[in-house]
């Protein structure tokens, strides 16, 4: 009977995660961190920032709200050594979480630096508040696509952290406060 409800809170807690989390062949986050930026000493982006792997060769993925005038952006950026060669020029870069993937309504990925490629885009209404949400709590697969076709996925392993929730929960009150 143990081993029952053993097997079903177990079950329970799978389906809780999503599968996103544990989805097989991803890279895990080595670690997590709340993202908050200053622009003319004034908050201008709150997020949160995973590294992969161990420096010098970790790949760095931001996931950020940007406030510029009286709109948000969401931008996702990697950055990674090993980035600057031609076979790593990135043709795809998505967040995947239960409910949105931003390669349908984000820009292209862009270079902004030999090796550090972003994406943009806007969330409209609620949608903003739930894809942040879910990244935080169910967690989310970011997926790229190099131009000789080479795929990977990175996850963020929900829930993150207590700490960069609620840092940058704070965050986003103070940027639109």
């Amino acid at each position: 009977m143990q081993a029952r409800i053993a097997a079903s809170v177990f079950a329970l807690c799978q389906v809780a995660a999503g599968p996103l989390a544990a989805q097989q062949g991803a890279i895990r986050a080595t670690s997590i961190e709340p993202l908050i930026l200053f622009k003319d000493d004034r908050l201008a982006s709150c997020g949160v920032r995973a590294v992969f792997g161990a420096p010098p060769a970790s790949d760095v993925i931001d996931i950020v709200l940007r406030r510029e005038d009286e709109t948000a952006q969401w931008i996702v950026s990697i950055k990674g050594p090993g980035r600057t060669s031609n076979a790593e020029r990135l043709v795809d870069l998505g967040v995947k979480t239960a409910t949105h993937d931003t390669r349908a309504s984000f820009s292209k990925p862009v270079a902004v630096s030999p090796d550090a490629f972003e994406v943009r885009g806007t969330l409209a209404g609620l949608d903003g508040s739930t894809f942040i949400q879910e990244i935080m709590v169910q967690g989310a697969t970011i997926g790229i696509v190099d131009a000789k076709g080479a795929a990977q996925n990175f996850a963020f392993a929900g829930p993150l952290p207590q700490t960069v929730r609620v840092n940058y929960l704070m965050c986003a009150g103070d940027l639109f406060h």
